[in-house]
């Protein structure tokens, strides 16, 4: 509680700026920038540059830089349109310069004013990040492995360094499709976020491979996709790891499922007894999008609308994203309709309006490429989530 309190203080504390865009195009700007280092205007590159940068660049070292890439890669063929994003009052850019022999990352990073504060060379593709609400320092992480005789699965304990007794846990069910314990798309990792931000708040964490992911190539397992398989049997296994730990209070467990598995969790909670509570992010109420041609069928029998009688009395949270494409925001509002009829009273809901499927704030229209952006699960939904299992 003391990290939560101390998180949502931060939160508070952080000038409006943080979640907004700046008064200038960071996006001219960085093109700029390419175009004075290809047309070898250094004078006026150091013009643009804050007081700290001039400080540690000069002319001869930005003509050097350049002769480097030029002499080791070739010429430039394209840039591409420089990716924005905002890291405090720091407008971060990055423009992908392909040369005859390779790709290379243009970081560039404007203050307030508009001036060269960072200066960079990184890797093309955009790489995962850790959130800033995060300290790797406050857990540890175990390798923990679901057993099973032919194929067991890999998976993670994230564990606070406080190690109190009574502790609170949440089992993290992977979403669709072949999802590992991460949740990985293009740099971003969801369910690493959250594992990491709850444990900052004295929550234990389990996350694991889903089997279909785990065993890719391996037919026997891709064709046994029941649902029993494919969510049941793996999760009863996790519940029996975090049930063993001394550090984890029995009777606060949380179940957290997202898209395809949290439509399953009346499902999941009529084969889960004795369960705290559960949390329910980007839930699809109809069906979800695309399932597997395998699990249709028993996906239909397991709608959320006719199996809610389990799942009516227990402790349930709902989070979704506005800007979610992959589960639309009206799936909020039956949910919601669905627990009013049920008499369902330790239900709640919450609609983030900037947040997408990967529960990451962005900027203007959503679109599938905003997963290949480099992003972290929104703060105030980590707040949120442990407010939820700490009260």
């Amino acid at each position: 509680m003391r990290h939560l309190c101390y998180l949502i203080f931060g939160l508070l504390l952080l000038p409006s700026s943080v979640f907004s865009q700046s008064s200038f195009d960071a996006r001219f700007k960085a093109k700029e920038v390419v175009y004075l280092m290809r047309n070898g205007k250094y004078e006026t590159m150091m013009l643009r540059m804050d007081t700290d940068m001039k400080r540690m660049m000069d002319e001869d070292k930005l003509m050097g830089m350049w002769d480097m890439l030029e002499m080791g890669y070739g010429k430039v063929i394209s840039v591409a349109e420089p990716e924005l994003s905002y890291k405090g009052k720091l407008a971060v850019t990055v423009t992908v310069i392909s040369f005859e022999k390779k790709k290379i990352g243009l970081k560039v990073i404007f203050n307030q004013k508009g001036e060269i504060a960072g200066f960079f060379l990184v890797s093309p593709t955009p790489q995962y990040t850790q959130p800033d609400y995060v300290n790797p320092a406050s857990f540890y992480e175990y390798r923990k492995t679901l057993p099973d005789p032919k194929y067991p699965v890999n998976g993670l304990l994230t564990l606070p360094k406080r190690m109190l007794s009574g502790m609170p846990a949440v089992i993290i069910v992977g979403g669709p499709g072949k999802a590992d314990k991460d949740f990985s798309i293009g740099p971003n990792k969801p369910y690493k976020d959250i594992a990491w931000g709850l444990a900052e708040n004295d929550v234990v964490v389990f996350r694991y491979d889903k089997r279909s992911a785990a065993y890719e190539g391996n037919a026997l397992v891709q064709n046994n996709t029941s649902l029993k398989e494919t969510y049941l049997n793996d999760l009863l296994k996790a519940l029996a790891l975090v049930r063993k730990m001394e550090e984890v209070d029995t009777n606060r467990i949380f179940i957290l499922a997202h898209g395809e598995s949290a439509y399953l969790l009346p499902y999941i909670a009529n084969q889960l007894p004795h369960i705290a509570g559960y949390i329910a992010l980007e839930a699809p109420f109809e069906k979800p999008l695309n399932p597997s041609n395998s699990l249709l069928l028993e996906l239909q029998k397991q709608s959320p609308e006719g199996n809610l009688n389990t799942l009516r009395n227990k402790k349930v949270l709902f989070i979704q994203g506005a800007k979610d494409i992959q589960t639309p925001p009206n799936q909020l509002t039956l949910w919601k309709q669905a627990g009013e009829k049920e008499a369902a009273y330790d239900w709640s809901y919450v609609l983030y309006p900037a947040t997408n499927y990967l529960l990451m704030e962005i900027n203007g229209a959503p679109a599938t490429g905003d997963y290949e952006k480099a992003g972290n699960v929104a703060p105030e939904i980590i707040v949120r989530l442990a407010s939820f299992i700490l009260n």
